[in-house]
């Protein structure tokens, strides 16, 4: 009898970390989308900024200012698969750049708000995820498997 409550508790354990792994799959699966998305958006949002830069420049702006908002897109441009961080950086820096140039057109305009939304969607989904790694029993599972904690895209300050 005793041997069947353990078999019991065994297969109990083994089933909860076994749902946990799936779920931490699972959760990680989202915040990689939503990354994904997010990324696609800045990509967009940088052809968006190469084509304000051509019209600025058949329109005769200074081209001092045009030459450091190339500058910052390309390293935005360069710093895409570099990871969370070094990416919202260079975001950062062509912000800074881009503000000091002017207003900005509608187009771009849009693609700010939803690359807002985007930040929003994805810390939320790595907070989710990151509460599951650090929260005991599930951190149990997380150090097993090799669920690494998931870094936040800085909000824009």
């Amino acid at each position: 009898m005793l041997v069947l409550v353990l078999v019991i508790l065994l297969l109990a354990l083994v089933s909860a970390a076994v749902a946990t792994h799936y779920r931490f799959a699972a959760q990680r699966g989202a915040a990689e989308l939503s990354w994904q998305q997010l990324d696609a958006e800045l990509q967009h949002r940088h052809q968006l900024i190469g084509e304000l830069i051509a019209a600025a420049r058949a329109s005769g702006a200074d081209e001092d200012a045009l030459t450091g908002i190339v500058q910052a897109r390309s390293q935005a441009m360069a710093s895409s698969g570099a990871g969370v961080l070094p990416q919202a950086e260079a975001e950062r820096s062509l912000n800074r750049v881009l503000a000091a140039f002017g207003p900005r057109n509608a187009d771009i305009e849009a693609s700010d708000r939803r690359v807002e939304h985007l930040v929003l969607t994805y810390n939320e989904q790595v907070q989710s995820y990151n509460e599951r790694v650090q929260t005991f029993p599930s951190s149990l599972v997380a150090k097993v498997g090799k669920f690494e904690p998931a870094a936040e895209y800085p909000v824009r300050a």
